[in-house]
């Protein structure tokens, strides 16, 4: 649930930003497939204390911003790099808020 609910938040501002191309979208699909999917079995490996856990959370998105930065840099070449930069901060920002939110209220 964690996972398509972050791919929808950032997939609504990735088109807000402008992507339109076929292959930004089946990069931002597999980036963002791969990270999160990482970043969620990484939190299922702490135990479900959930002041602990938002700040694992905000540990690995940090992690997260790191490698999508990187990762569409290289492989995004419809827009300039600022606008990558831009898009990726804001969309891992709104998804961090969102998963903060939702580790203290759904169970893990």
């Amino acid at each position: 649930m964690r996972i398509i609910l972050t791919l929808a938040i950032e997939a609504i501002i990735f088109r807000l930003f402008g992507f339109r191309n076929k292959k930004s979208w089946i990069a931002f699909l597999i980036i963002n497939l791969i990270t999160q999917g990482a970043l969620n079995i990484w939190l299922n490996g702490f135990a479900p204390l959930a002041s602990y856990l938002v700040f694992t959370l905000i540990f690995g998105e940090i992690l997260v911003f790191i490698a999508e930065i990187i990762a569409f840099s290289a492989l995004i070449k419809e827009h300039r790099r600022w606008r990558i930069l831009l898009y990726v901060i804001t969309a891992n920002l709104l998804s961090l808020f969102a998963g903060g939110y939702m580790i203290t209220v759904l169970p893990i």
